[in-house]
């Protein structure tokens, strides 16, 4: 690490003279505090009295920058994503195709800072007559260079060495075994803030020694001697790896640049989950030594901090597809299919008609898209033509398979009451169908885009380019993935060197910026401008139909001057294939600035900025469910699942198994609001056998009818009186009937016993 020493006053009394203001809390205790994830700049100024100026001809001045690196996170409340989606054609009510649309995780994430610059311009106030020689210079700064030594094993493996020794002496043989262990522990501390390290090494070599030995004693008398000593000696390898976290640049000009690096991931265990390079974090101070002709009266100071950020992304093979399915046209005439009453003046004829889509090999449906109640579905065109109806359609969908069922009603009237006896339908629609690749679990790397967010301050009230004190998006580009990098899977986690890899990819592309022709100008661009929302709307726009993307003449709001421009070159361009473009593709090709492409761009995305109080949420409506022919428990399982109440339950008669459901109002597929009651009558079945009671009377035979479960009062045919006995039941005794089926009694007095007689 490179150690720079200041000859920098103690106790300085620092003056600040610019600050970012937008980070200022202006009501105190109101609990609405500025935003916290925003990077931030605040520059403070001293200059010593005359007495401790050592220039002659010369005011030293002595600067601090002080910034606030952190990740770049846009406030819910300053974008208010939410309500442009509600206002804006991307609303589910006016886009239904949309799937579970991830804009608002995109505005709402929090994107981790993995590198930052630093300029700082010093100039005189007014430049016009000042030589180039006499403008203010950095004299030093501090720091310059940092950068982190990391002492480390290339295997990591230790191994032993043995001795031995064995001699033949005369009278005895000594056997002696050494075995020698060594250990040695590397270590590398680091310490340092927010990517700016410095670093220390250590090495400790620990030796153990195990002496095994064995002694035996022979006569024998010899003269000879053998000596043997084997050693096999292993050493760890040491190599010494350095990242530079800290650079400068243009020390002696009046424009001094800091580029901070992020941190290396260095030596960890296997065990250690590594997911990327690490985020920069934190305060970083520069101080800085300005030298200016005593002439000059005061210095304007300008800072500029831009700060790195990465999407990450899995980079799937399930990239959304569909494909346009005709349901080919279907009619039905009176007299055909099932006939239904029509009431007092004719007869419905009804029929269905199916017809199913099958995805392509290898492909599936994709019912996570679709319009509301037909999941992978989105209709384009319905076409019924003629005087009859159409039922409600349904939909079975499924990941193999899409089946569309149409039941057409053909309507006959009488003569005497209708001028068109004969009303026959066809029917005819056009639906896009969601699919998607089967093996969608599968993400195969990811994709990488780096965005650069870029703010400043200046210490002079001066008119300055709009725009330098808010954050802007200054430049994008889609990393080049790394062959070994590419082969990682989404979820796991990242090898040491692929973690390094990127973090170096990061670092040069950073770097390389700021010479892109690619860049935007400050203050021009924002979040919502940016290609990562519009490439991902042209994506949702690609399976759209010609009214949400239609060729840019007919998409109303663009400007007469931009729309000649770009017509003349591609007059058949779509909303969809312009914001697949990128802002500076769109400057090049049709002649365009800047601001005439970001307009341009908010356009066709149709993200205006909301006015006036939010709009009431407009509910959202449910199909409901068929539920006839279900037993009771499983048509309220059914029913609370959709998000319904099932309400009013009633018993009428019916030919179905007891308890099932023979009716149910609103009828299935009928669009309603959350929490709808659905009513339901429910069939009482064939659940009472006629009992016996020919022969008794008509009090018994009453009795004995209500005890076996008959509801209704029967029918009396003859004269109810004392001595009169049932002679007859219609239907006949045994017969299963619904308890408030319609049963006659049919009486005859016993012989003798009639009171007119004698």
């Amino acid at each position: 690490m490179a150690n720079e020493n200041l000859a920098v006053p103690i106790d300085i009394p620092w003056r600040r003279i610019a600050f970012s203001p937008d980070m200022m809390d202006k009501v105190a205790c109101d609990r609405e505090l500025p935003l916290r994830w925003r990077s931030s700049v605040a520059v403070f100024e001293y200059e010593p009295p005359e007495d401790q100026q050592r220039l002659e001809d010369f005011t030293i001045t002595y600067l601090k920058v002080a910034c606030s690196i952190t990740g770049y996170q846009p406030d819910g409340k300053e974008i208010r994503i939410r309500e442009l989606l509600e206002r804006s054609g991307w609303a589910k009510r006016k886009f239904p195709l949309l799937p579970e649309f991830d804009l608002i995780d995109d505005v709402d994430h929090y994107y981790a800072c993995y590198g930052a610059m630093l300029e700082v311009v010093v100039a005189p106030p007014a430049s016009d007559n000042v030589k180039l020689e006499d403008y203010p210079y950095f004299a030093d700064f501090d720091p310059k260079k940092r950068e982190l030594y990391e002492l480390v094993s290339e295997t990591g493996e230790v191994m032993s060495r043995t001795l031995e020794e064995v001699n033949v002496r005369q009278g005895q043989t000594t056997l002696q075994s050494h075995e020698v262990r060594d250990r040695t522990t590397v270590s590398a501390d680091a310490s340092g803030t927010i990517g700016i390290l410095s670093a220390s090494g250590s090495v400790s070599n620990e030796s153990g020694t195990t002496d095994l030995t064995q002694r035996s004693t022979e006569n024998i008398r010899t003269t000879d001697a053998l000596q043997e000593n084997r050693e096999f000696l292993s050493h760890t390898t040491q190599l010494s790896q350095m990242y530079h976290q800290l650079n400068s640049y243009h020390l002696g000009t009046n424009r001094a640049a800091f580029f901070v690096a992020s941190r290396p991931h260095v030596v960890q265990s296997p065990r250690t989950f590594v997911d990327g390079p690490r985020e920069l974090e934190g305060i970083q101070e520069f101080m800085l030594v300005v030298v200016r002709p005593k002439s000059q009266e005061k210095i304007c100071v300008e800072a500029y901090l831009e700060t790195a950020h990465l999407v990450r992304k899995p980079n799937r093979d399930d990239d959304p597809d569909s494909r346009l399915w005709e349901f080919n046209e279907v009619s039905l005439k009176p007299g055909e299919g099932t006939v239904f009453p029509g009431g007092p003046h004719g007869t419905d004829y009804h029929k269905t008609f199916s017809q199913t889509f099958t995805p392509p090999p290898g492909y599936i449906v994709d019912l996570s898209r679709g319009d509301i109640g037909s999941p992978g579905v989105h209709i384009v065109t319905a076409n019924p033509t003629g005087e009859g109806g159409v039922m409600p359609l349904v939909w079975d969908t499924d990941t193999d398979h899409v089946t569309l069922n149409v039941e057409l009603v053909a309507k006959f009237r009488h003569p005497m009451f209708s001028d068109t006896p004969f009303a026959d339908i066809s029917y005819r629609l056009t639906a896009l169908i969601f699919i998607k690749r089967k093996r969608a679990e599968v993400a195969m790397g990811f994709e990488d885009t780096l965005f650069i967010t870029g703010r400043g301050v200046c210490s002079c009230p001066v008119d300055i380019r709009a725009g330098l004190t808010d954050v802007s998006i200054v430049f994008e580009k889609k990393l080049a993935l790394e062959p070994v990098h590419q082969l990682g899977r989404a979820g796991e986690a990242m090898t040491i060197q692929d973690a390094n890899r990127v973090g170096a990819n990061i670092h040069r592309e950073t770097i390389q910026s700021l010479s892109s022709a690619d860049r935007y100008p400050r203050g021009m661009v924002s979040l919502l401008d940016s290609q990562l929302i519009a490439g991902k709307l042209a994506t949702h726009l690609r399976a759209a139909d010609r009214d949400l993307n239609p060729r840019l003449a007919a998409w109303a709001g663009i400007d007469a001057h931009t729309l000649q421009r770009v017509t003349a070159y591609a007059p058949s361009i779509t909303r969809g294939q312009l914001l697949a473009m990128t802002l500076t593709q769109q400057v090049e090709r049709f002649g365009l600035s800047f601001a005439e492409a970001v307009e341009l761009r908010r356009a066709l995305a149709d993200l205006k900025a909301p006015t006036g109080p939010p709009p009431v949420p407009e509910p959202q409506k449910i199909p409901v469910p068929m539920i006839t022919g279900m037993p009771l428990a499983e048509a309220r399982t059914v029913v609370s699942s959709a998000g319904l109440i099932l309400g009013t339950v009633t018993e009428v008669d019916s030919h179905l198994p007891s308890g099932a459901v023979v009716e149910q109002e609103p009828a299935a597929g009928v669009p309603v609001e959350s929490e709808t009651e659905i009513s339901v009558k429910l069939a009482s079945g064939l659940s009472v056998r006629l009992p016996e009671v020919i022969g008794l009377g008509l009090t018994e035979a009453a009795c004995r009818l209500r005890n076996t479960g008959l509801k209704s009062e029967p029918t009396i045919e003859g004269h109810p009186v004392p001595d009169a006995r049932v002679a007859e039941i219609e239907p006949s005794a045994g017969t299963l009937v619904t308890p408030n089926a319609s049963v006659t009694l049919r009486l005859r007095e016993l012989p003798g016993r009639h009171p007119d007689r004698g």
